[in-house]
């Protein structure tokens, strides 16, 4: 007689174990029907105009360029240095790179999951934080992929976790050890600055954070003596192997050159207060409703952080530290991002993902909130503004993905950004491809001068006339330099140049959609005042849509010189 409420207790049990098993596993599912569906999309997606950049570099770099000399590039040599072990490693298909940025995201998203195992979220938890940040990403357009900025959350998260370590292991280890792992996470820190030096700011609060934790646990002065001083050797330790890299290239003077001579001119135009706020703010509504996501988490953090601060023995807890050196992490991040860059998509990308990271955090303490937000904030992603990866014109070409690939006609439907003179019509510049090598071109003998045709000297394997590739903020920034830079043009070897019609004629559906065809004038409704400026002087042999190839006549005449006084303009004006 008292066997059966017992069964019954069991059974109920049972049924209850079993649901929360498919809880726990259900956002896993999610994540795996997402992967199948976004994957594909994702690797044939075309590739931005900074990916080519660091590609023509790398290549340039490996059949014996040398650096900044024969590819201008503003930037630390960091990223032209991975594109050299990626292409010669894996090759120079569009896929082999967007593959790599899927291991380089996927290995930060476990990184930051791992973290949230360490505080105490559990599987289902975890699941919905993986499955918010791959839709993220894998929704966000090619502007935003295989960027420095993306690339770098990988290091800095396994130096969090190496600064973890060493928090923990203080009090239960030898000086040595402890110099030893400090070493360790300073070559990993210090190989943040050789991509942007930006990152010194989550380095230096995450490491401050940290030496503040020990303090607080008892540990001696000497240890934390040991663990700076460890740091500071790994980071001195990469910065004097870069150098060492520099100049053994041959790129050392050159590289100076370029920082001191170019860069001032540079971040004094990226630094327009005006330009500035209005960037961030275009942003912000483009990336509607993940950029909201700030406002919501920066209070969070603050609070996680605030907390922690507090000498209280009950908030002392080795939670509340890891929930507070993941803030800080978010907090740094997203202020060098916001404020000392200028936020283009791709530099405000981490901060989302982090900002995901620490959301969830949160809301693992309350487990319907958790539930019910999470719900909420997916189905209505579609609705306030409309996600580019489940568009019915994104899905229905999923099966050409795996039939064609990375193809010039699949690139062209597949891409998720509007026309501009940083995109690129891949069907048009391959007729442009097929009309060139019938020129029998050589090395330096090719001038590609707007952004979207940079894949040609890919395609052609031919390195370009003179060191510059993206003429357009040649021509907008660098206004005390344009006269060297058109000695340098007029001195070339260029006997061909390609260019772009996107922007002097606005770009116009006549100019997108025009036939590939040989022809020996500008377009009808070409702007009078671009026919006498460089490249639109020059005599054309071919058109292909908005591309024109053009027969160089010495000496080149000035570039687009009303561009020039605009730019001087902007660069005097306060903003």
């Amino acid at each position: 007689m008292t066997t059966a409420p017992h069964s019954e207790v069991f059974a109920k049990e049972g049924v209850r174990h079993s649901i929360r098993s498919l809880a726990g596993w259900f956002p896993w599912l999610l994540l795996g029907i997402l992967l199948i569906v976004a994957i594909p999309l994702f690797v044939c997606l075309p590739l931005w105009v900074d990916v080519s950049l660091y590609d023509v570099c790398a290549r340039t770099m490996l059949e014996g360029g040398v650096h900044y000399r024969d590819t201008f590039d503003t930037n630390p040599p960091g990223m032209p240095w991975v594109h050299c072990v990626i292409r010669g490693l894996l090759g120079w298909r569009s896929e082999t790179i967007r593959i790599v940025d899927l291991l380089v995201v996927g290995t930060s998203c476990w990184l930051l999951l791992q973290w949230q195992s360490l505080v105490g979220l559990s599987r289902a938890q975890r699941g919905w934080t993986a499955f918010l940040l791959a839709f993220f990403y894998l929704s966000t357009t090619e502007f935003e992929h295989c960027q420095r900025d993306v690339w770098m959350l990988l290091p800095a998260l396994l130096a969090l976790h190496l600064r973890r370590r060493q928090v923990e292991r203080m009090n239960a280890a030898t000086y040595g050890k402890i110099f030893g792992w400090g070493v360790l996470e300073g070559i990993v820190w210090a190989s943040l600055i050789w991509f942007k030096p930006h990152l010194l700011v989550p380095i230096l609060a995450c490491w401050v954070v940290s030496t503040i934790e020990m303090r607080r646990r008892g540990v001696s002065l000497a240890f934390r003596i040991a663990d700076g001083v460890g740091v500071l050797v790994g980071g001195l330790l990469v910065g004097g192997l870069g150098c060492l890299l520099l100049v053994i290239s041959g790129s050392w003077p050159y590289f100076w050159t370029v920082m001191l001579n170019w860069d001032p001119e540079y971040v004094l135009y990226m630094r327009r207060p005006r330009a500035h706020l209005n960037r961030l703010l275009l942003w912000a509504f483009q990336s509607t409703p993940w950029s909201w996501l700030h406002l919501v988490i920066i209070p969070i953090a603050m609070r996680h952080v605030l907390r922690w601060t507090r000498w209280s023995e009950s908030e002392k807890s080795p939670r509340t530290f890891l929930v507070c050196l993941a803030s800080t992490l978010y907090l740094s991040w997203f202020l060098q991002a916001a404020i000392l860059q200028y936020p283009h998509d791709y530099v405000m990308t981490p901060t989302v993902l982090l900002g995901i990271w620490i959301l969830t955090l949160d809301l693992a303490q309350r487990p319907w909130s958790w539930w019910l937000i999470l719900v909420l904030f997916i189905l209505g992603i579609n609705g306030i503004r409309g996600n580019r990866l489940f568009s019915s014109r994104q899905l229905c070409l999923w099966g050409r993905c795996w039939r064609e690939g990375s193809a010039p006609a699949l690139r062209d439907e597949i891409t998720r950004v509007s026309p501009s003179i940083a995109t690129t019509d891949w069907e048009d510049l391959e007729n442009v491809a097929d009309f060139l090598r019938t020129l029998d071109l050589k090395d330096r003998e090719l001038t590609c001068f707007n952004d979207g045709t940079h894949p040609l000297y890919l395609k052609l394997h031919l390195q370009p006339s003179t060191p510059f590739l993206q003429w357009t903020p040649i021509q907008f920034i660098f206004v005390q330099h344009h006269n060297e830079v058109l000695t340098l043009l007029q001195h070339s070897q260029q006997r061909y140049v390609v260019s772009d019609l996107l922007l002097p004629m606005g770009g116009s559906p006549e100019v997108l959609n025009y036939p590939p065809q040989r022809i020996s004038t500008l377009p009808e409704g070409f702007p009078e005042q671009f026919r006498n400026t460089f490249p639109y002087s020059e005599p054309v042999l071919f058109r292909s849509g908005r591309y024109l190839v053009h027969q160089v006549t010495p000496p080149c005449p000035p570039f687009w010189p009303e561009w020039k006084e605009r730019a001087m303009r902007h660069s005097h004006s306060s903003d």
